[in-house]
């Protein structure tokens, strides 16, 4: 039986599996029971703090402790099971300590990566060009979007790369029904890290002067690390609002409480300053919502020029692009429609299929 095993780029514990009720086990969950559906033997292999095995869903984990317990983890008792089981392919989620001593040790197997740029423009110019190299040894590299690829085959001696970009369940988001409520204030929304690279500080230094104009709010939603950094981060917008009552942080929500307030608002706003890909863009056009971000790093790739893409930190863009979008509700709802159809190429079953082909193509050749 053809052996397929998976690597996780996430340390969890056996206990702590809540990532099946979320968007992101999509790149660790959904290939495997399509590939047991094929005749392939699968397992899922997690750096953890503790060695179990378990069985969850009919699909096999084996958790591992890890000797480096930072981004590019290593546990070399992962290494030694996978030596020893010797499965035929593996596909590793990001490029930690661990898949890079496998892709040197594993020779005549197939072994595939799915690669996340370093998330700074520093870090880029620092690590890009080392990671490239590395990356030579995986037989193919999934990057999620052109800019990705074209970054990394400016120092890789291999054209080993193949876009294949983060799935959505379209269906889960395209059941509902966009509604426009008559209203006399504009809701905006932002989905996300309260971190500087969100770019929330650029929104927040025109707040004052729009919100003396025009009725409108803000909501922040998304999770807060209660770091000293964040906290300023969080302060600082909240100063540079004049404290408004119409900034709105959140907190968490679940995905039914997101999408239900997503609906409800009027204009999604992320500034950012770098982006891998920028799921949370790409699910607010999914319910139909314009965007205003920024034309840099994989952001033209996943968000429809439909939207408004400013300049790098030009907070005269952000504020017209803002007015433009307050007083032109009919724009609104334009760009909103084209956009629930732009995402349609993001689908799960699109990628996953594209997927399995490149597992049977590995396997073939």
């Amino acid at each position: 039986m053809r052996k397929f095993f998976e690597i996780t780029s996430i340390v969890v514990s056996p206990e702590n599996l809540n990532w099946f009720d979320s968007p992101q086990p999509m790149y660790f969950l959904w290939p495997i029971q399509e590939l047991q559906n094929k005749g392939f033997y699968t397992e899922i292999l997690s750096h953890s703090n503790r060695r179990e095995s378990k069985k969850i869903n009919n699909i096999k984990f084996e958790f591992f402790p890890s000797e480096l317990k930072k981004r590019r983890r290593f546990s070399w008792q992962l290494v030694k099971y996978v030596l020893k089981e010797n499965p035929d392919i593996i596909y590793c989620h990001e490029l930690t300590w661990s898949s890079l001593f496998l892709s040197k040790k594993f020779n005549g197997k197939k072994i595939i990566i799915t690669h996340y740029m370093p998330h700074s423009t520093f870090q880029g110019k620092l690590f890009f060009p080392l990671e490239a190299r590395f990356l030579r040894n995986f037989d193919k590299v999934l990057v999620l979007s052109e800019w990705e690829k074209n970054e990394l085959q400016k120092y890789s001696p291999r054209k080993n790369f193949e876009i294949l970009p983060h799935p959505i369940f379209c269906e889960n988001f395209l059941k509902y029904k966009k509604t426009y409520k008559k209203r006399d204030e504009t809701i905006f929304i932002t989905v996300s890290r309260v971190h500087r690279q969100k770019g929330l500080d650029l929104v927040a230094k025109v707040w004052p002067e729009l919100e003396e104009k025009y009725k409108i709010k803000w909501y922040i939603v998304g999770s807060f690390t209660g770091t000293l950094s964040d906290k300023k981060y969080m302060e600082e917008i909240r100063r540079l609002t004049n404290y408004s009552k119409n900034v709105i942080f959140t907190g968490f929500y679940e995905k039914n409480k997101l999408i239900k307030i997503l609906l409800d608002t009027d204009i999604y706003i992320q500034p950012s300053r770098y982006e891998c890909f920028g799921l949370s863009l790409v699910e607010a056009q999914a319910l139909g919502l314009p965007v205003i971000t920024t034309n840099v790093t994989a952001i033209p790739y996943t968000v429809s020029p439909n939207n408004f893409l400013i300049d790098l930190d030009n907070i005269k863009q952000l504020k017209e692009a803002m007015i433009t979008l307050i007083e032109n509700e009919k724009m609104r709802k334009e760009i909103g429609k084209k956009n629930r159809n732009f995402v349609k190429k993001f689908d799960y079953e699109k990628i996953k299929k594209r997927f399995l082909e490149i597992v049977e193509e590995l396997m073939e050749s």
